[in-house]
């Protein structure tokens, strides 16, 4: 049950997280009904959950030692 709440949990920050940089790449004047700029939100939104965890994952990891 707990990995389905981290699986859960994570599945819901990337879709804010795409949200929100789809936004803010629509207000720089981007079309992100075009495949390449869509890849680009997906990206972007990949590279910070993945930056994101690895921070949650080394802090965690150093108060456990």
């Amino acid at each position: 049950m707990n990995q389905l709440i981290k699986i859960v949990s994570i599945a819901l920050a990337a879709f804010i997280v795409s949200y929100l940089v789809a936004g803010a790449v629509d207000r720089f004047g981007f079309d992100t009904s075009k495949w390449y700029v869509g890849g680009v939100v997906v990206l972007i939104t990949v590279i910070l959950i993945f930056g994101v965890l690895n921070i949650t994952n080394r802090y965690v990891l150093k108060r456990a030692k």
